[in-house]
């Protein structure tokens, strides 16, 4: 029974972190916002798929073109749980690894303040504190820190029990607790761990506290660093060549405060540690473990002053958080022991007095900043309460009593994720693996060669857009293989390679003007740009693009889609003084959302003009007058002022675009086109080109292979591919000197496809074989860090791979040496005739590393029989005992990672629908569906009550997806008696729109009275209908029209995650299970308001009600009359404009009594089905009106 007691604590400790996270689990959320997502689970993913085949997860060649993946240190690839954690899929080991480690943090946590004398009480508080803390609440980004934080625990109590006694065991379990935590791959938690290692051991050493030989202590410590060479080694060799490590690079919602009031403000809202710590003080003067933490607390502080808040990631945050928590447990273990003694009257004063400085602290913070979010305040009503309950029941006699203030403490603790919304911007799992629906209709377009290189072109981070791009690592979840990618050690020559991109993946200016042949060089085929970065967003006009209008090469330059009246450049020609006046030198075409084109003619004197007409001796000839100016600027003599000249070409009305294409007149002169954007006279917004747009206008490069809202997909049809054979090998001195001509290969006279280009240190006695041709080479087989090529010589085999010291290559199974050529790819000359080339990956220094981990394993071999060696009378650490130690350590042993062959089965889980599902992107098209011999017509509705601010937007994409499916639709829009302006934009956008048919009613009728009119004006084969406020995507329209078969019937949606806040997604599951119970509907989601139907179920079903209870009827009724019934998972979106009109009191109320009568009739009474054949449907009703 005393066991069993004392094992509760740890044990609900170790339930704890799982019960605070279970909104995040129960939704399906990453526990890995931010960072987590964009960084740590792909990589981990990667290393997981690598060890599932069999393979050592040594290379990543997904991203960046190929980089180390082991020296990346971040994967943690030789942590001994990768292992296996790999039988699983990645994203519950992921969602495994992270909830033990947290559970873990809790559990060591408790034990270390009981290693240190403390009460189960106090222990109890610390592993709560530290496990759901200010830190890991909210870093819980940081992954690697997150998995190491429980290790940080684990290496003091080994060093605890190392210092009371030694031994061979207890040196071992040293040496292990150090390896692991170096393997977990934090470098914050190292270097933490480092510090508190070095403070520990300095105070031994100080004190003369330890028991145990110093030589014994410092050989674990050593043994335990060598044993984690095999990862350390080859990341310090990799770390020379990375730069300065930057992470938290992707966004995870609201910025914390920064400085002290940051601080301050985080602590005190959400833990009583700091006001316990101070009732700490008077402790100091005889203990030592509170002197040593109190000293830690006040270094952390003292090393941080000028380098931000400790409320960021690093080191010194998690030990401040660390000591805090251990510092806080050991004061209320002391307050516990001497609860009814003055000492514990004394001590809960200054607990007193600090929980009072941090209530006015708090509300100072909140004055100043603003009130704290509204989610925070339960957690905080249940500390107060906890506080409260504490202080008049801390003497009591009766444990239960003076303990009763951890209930609503746990509580507290509890609440505070989701009070602080940690995971509220994390994906889901399918989110992750498949992304958004823009990203799965790109991957259709790129079908079996999504595996071939794809380049974003991003200046900065894409927030809002990284699932729709498959940005950085989140594409190779899915199969692609990125250019771009985010890993803090990637080299820094393979980021000048890529066109001095950033570690996340990030493009700079500068790559936008440099030659976009660069790209077939690297063998890139894909380039996607976000609709984000096609719009210049600092000048109205546009970026300065000046890109040149060949004759026979025309320039697309993409726009995000938006509504224009007209199209105004600036341009100049140059060479052009015998152009006469009004002649056409180009024509403008500005394509429309439908693919349509509208042709402006661009007129010499008119629209553009000679740029040095002011010159005197051009002006004496031009034939042509100046144009109106848009800039100007001196020649470099001061002699006269060139000019680029401005041109307002109008439409013949206002529509909606998406690109303008230039073509180029036959005739004399150089046209160049500046600054390019569409105006609209309406709203007297402006969409101008960008940078971005004028990199891919070369329609002789580039060819546009899908356009969605959110992304543009292009394609290099000439790229030199994966691997080529080149035939001339240009050796330039320095490496400055291969950047420069590789940003501009024409003018350095570089042909990307026959040539490369390298540094003669590098390339010293490297001569090509004569004869050598450019030709074509064949990757037939390739693993992560193995590629097998097929390719004929004479020449150069260039592999766009990038490259590392640590390949090796075979020339026909002969040691063949391998050239870095093009700054960061590998090349290997290659003899006459074909030839099988095989390349191999060992990161650098990995066979040293696995060399010094066997001289750690033999040092603790030599430990152990030193002290087997020893006589009985001696001590494990070779001295006399000094009376029997006063507690004893545990040491957690690791089992071995089972083993046995690598889980059958796809890579990442999917989800699975008809083979039908699958979509086309043709031409200009933002979607497509497969084609069929006849295509039913389709209805499409909205009801709408106070929508105007996602209306449109759910038109325009209803009616851009329905045009794919079928020639024959309509959309409709049922206007509720909206008092806002929804009714005049409708109208407004009718009035453009033939396809738009509105309906407006004049006073509001109720939800149902909307849909009984939606469904009573379409008109169609098939009727889809859902709601007007922007919480579906009618894209996913797709999906259902792919489930709607021969022999289904009605398709009807079912949410996969409810965007809502919490009150809202609790009464929507117990409204659901109560309906569905009192109804007996065999429905996953009777809510869903995302339907497609064939018209035979209107010709047969009578709705009768207004209110939101009509679901409910059209359900039970289309259940009851026999129709086939389809659900298909469909995504629910966070409202963005407007408020739900459904819940308020009044009306749950009125829907309550609705529902009891409607049971009345469809379930006890049963009248649809007694009336079921004479009584007409609603579309059938509908015609009957009409006619």
């Amino acid at each position: 029974m005393i066991r069993l007691r004392a094992a509760l604590l740890p044990v609900l400790l170790l339930l704890l972190p799982v019960i605070a996270y279970a909104p995040a689990l129960w939704e399906g959320r990453l526990l890995g916002p931010g960072d987590g997502a964009a960084l740590h689970f792909p990589l981990r993913a990667a290393a997981w798929e690598s060890w599932r085949v069999g393979d050592l997860p040594d290379w990543n060649p997904a991203i960046f073109l190929g980089t180390p993946l082991l020296a990346a240190y971040r994967p943690g690839v030789l942590f001994p749980l990768m292992l296996p954690l790999a039988l699983l899929p990645p994203f519950t080991a992921f969602q495994v690894l992270v909830m033990g480690s947290l559970a873990l943090s809790a559990v060591l946590a408790f034990a270390y303040v009981r290693r240190l004398g403390g009460e189960g009480v106090g222990a109890y508080f610390a592993g709560l504190s530290f496990a759901l803390g200010p830190y890991l609440v909210g870093h819980l980004d940081d992954t690697a820190t997150v998995i190491a934080a429980p290790l940080l625990f684990l290496l003091m109590i080994a060093v605890e029990a190392q210092l009371a006694r030694g031994g061979a065991l207890r040196a071992a379990g040293l040496a292990a607790s150090l390896a692991l935590l170096l393997l977990a791959g934090s470098p914050e938690a190292d270097r933490a761990g480092a510090a508190l290692l070095a403070g520990r051991l300095l105070v031994a050493w100080w004190t003369g506290t330890a028991r145990a030989a110093w030589s014994e202590t410092l050989i674990a410590i050593g043994a335990g660093a060598l044993l984690a060479a095999p990862q350390l080694l080859p990341t310090v060799l990799a770390a020379r060549q990375a730069g300065r490590a930057v992470t938290g690079l992707a966004p995870t919602g609201e910025p914390a405060v920064p400085g002290l009031t940051g601080l301050v403000l985080r602590y005190t809202s959400h833990t009583p540690a700091p006001s316990l710590a101070l009732a700490a003080l008077p402790l100091a003067v005889s203990q030592i473990p509170i002197r040593v933490l109190g000293a830690a607390l006040a270094i952390c502080l003292a090393l941080q002053v000028g380098r931000g808040p400790l409320s960021a990631p690093g080191a010194l945050a998690l030990v401040f958080d660390l000591t805090l928590s251990v510092l806080a447990g050991l004061s209320l273990s002391a307050q516990w022991r001497s609860r009814r003694e003055a000492e514990g009257r004394r001590l809960r004063a200054y607990f007193l007095f600090g929980a009072v400085a941090s209530a006015l602290a708090l509300s100072v913070a909140a004055a100043t900043l603003g009130p704290l979010p509204q989610t925070l305040a339960g957690a905080l009503g249940v500390l107060a309460l906890a506080l409260i309950l504490y202080f008049p029941n801390a003497s009591a006699p009766d444990p239960v009593r003076a303990g009763i203030w951890l209930l609503p403490l746990t509580v507290s603790f509890l609440l505070q994720p989701q009070g602080r919304r940690v995971w509220e911007s994390a994906p889901t799992g399918a989110e992750l693996l498949r992304g958004s629906a823009t990203r799965e209709s790109i991957d259709r377009v790129l079908g079996a060669r999504r595996s071939e290189p794809m380049l974003t072109l991003a200046s900065e981070w894409p927030a809002g857009e990284e699932r729709d791009l498959g940005w950085d690592n989140l594409g190779p979840l899915s199969g692609r293989r990125n250019v771009n990618g985010y890993d803090p050690m990637v080299s820094f020559r393979r980021r000048e390679a890529l066109g001095g991109m950033g570690p996340g993946g990030t493009l700079p200016p500068g790559f936008l003007r440099s030659d976009p042949s660069r790209l077939e060089m690297l063998g890139i085929r894909w380039v996607q740009v976000p609709a984000s970065a096609l719009h210049a967003g600092e000048n109205p006009a546009g970026d300065r693009l000046d890109v040149p209008v060949e004759a026979g090469r025309p320039r697309f330059l993409p726009l995000a889609l938006g509504p224009a009246t007209e199209v105004r450049l600036v341009s100049a020609l140059s060479e052009a003084e015998d152009v006469v006046q009004e002649t056409v030198v180009a024509f403008v075409h500005a394509r429309l959302a439908s693919g349509r084109e509208i042709s402006l003619p661009l007129r010499a004197g008119l629209d553009t003009a000679e740029w040095a007409w002011d010159r005197p001796d051009v002006r004496a000839r031009v034939a042509h007058y100046r144009a109106p100016v848009a800039e100007s600027w001196p020649a470099p003599d001061g002699s006269f002022q060139g000019h680029r000249y401005q041109a307002l070409l109008r439409l013949p009305g206002r529509y909606w675009v998406d690109g303008i294409r230039l073509e180029r007149a036959p005739g004399r002169g150089i046209f160049t086109l500046h600054r390019i954007a569409v105006f609209d006279a309406v709203t007297g917004r402006a969409a101008a080109a960008s940078l971005t747009a004028g990199f891919v206008s070369d329609t002789g490069r580039f060819r546009e292979a899908a356009t969605t809202p959110g992304v543009r997909l292009f394609e290099l049809p000439v790229t030199s591919g994966r691997a080529a054979v080149v035939e001339g090998l240009r050796q330039l001195p320095s490496e400055p000197a291969v950047l420069s001509a590789l940003a501009s290969l024409a003018r350095s006279g570089v042909d990307a496809h026959r040539e490369a280009v390298g540094v003669e240190s590098d390339l010293a006695g490297v001569t090509l074989p004569p004869g050598s041709r450019a030709s074509r080479a064949e990757v037939v087989r390739s693993l992560a860090d193995w590629i097998d090529v097929r390719a004929e010589g004479p020449g150069l085999l260039v592999v766009t791979d990038g490259w590392d010291g640590g390949w090796r290559a075979s020339l026909d199974d002969a040691r063949a040496r391998v050239l870095r050529v093009n700054h960061g790819e590998m090349g290997v000359v290659l003899p006459e005739g074909r030839h099988r080339v095989v390349f191999s990956y060992r990161p650098e220094g990995f066979w040293t590393g696995i060399a010094l981990a066997g001289v750690g394993a033999a040092a603790m071999g030599h430990l152990a029989r030193r002290s087997r060696g020893r006589s009985p009378g001696r001590g494990g650490s070779g001295g006399a005992r000094r009376g029997p130690p006063s507690s004893r350590a545990s040491a957690d042993g690791c089992a071995p990672p089972p083993s046995g062959a690598a889980p059958a089965g796809p890579r990442y889980a999917r989800s699975t629908f008809r083979a039908s599902e699958r979509l086309t992107l043709r031409g200009t098209a933002c979607y497509g569906h497969p084609l069929t011999p006849s295509r039913p017509s389709l209805s499409i509705f909205f009801p709408a009550y106070n929508d105007a601010g996602t209306i449109a937007s759910l038109a325009l994409v209803a009616h851009m997806t329905a045009r794919q499916l079928t020639d024959d639709y309509e959309v409709i829009v049922v206007d509720d008696g909206s008092p806002d302006h929804t009714g005049a934009l409708l109208d407004e956008m009718a009035a453009h729109f033939p396809w738009l048919k509105v309906v407006h009613h004049g006073g509001n009728r109720g939800y149902g009275g909307a849909l009984r009119t939606g469904f009573a004006t379409a008109a169609k084969e098939l009727v889809f209908y859902t709601d007007g406020d922007a919480q579906y995507d009618p894209r996913e329209l797709l999906k259902l029209y792919a489930a709607l078969g021969p022999d289904v019937d009605f398709v009807n949606g079912y949410k996969i995650g409810r965007s809502d806040p919490l009150h809202r997604v609790v009464i929507g599951r117990l409204y659901h299970t109560f309906v569905r119970t009192l109804f007996g509907l065999r429905l996953r989601d009777v809510d869903c308001d995302f339907r497609l139907m064939r018209r035979q179920v209107l010709d047969k079903v009578r709705l009768t009600r207004s209110s939101g209870v009509i679901c409910v009827e059209l359900m039970k009724k289309v259940q009851d009359h026999g129709f086939r019934i389809a659900e298909v998972p469909v995504r629910h979106y966070h409202r963005t404009y407007g408020k739900s009109q459904f819940f308020n009191f009044p009306r749950v109320g009125r829907t309550l009594v609705d529902l009891m009568r409607l049971w009345v009739e469809l379930v006890l009474h049963k009248e649809h089905l007694a009336s079921k054949d004479g009584e007409p449907g609603i579309a059938s009703h509908a015609r009957q009106s009409r006619d």
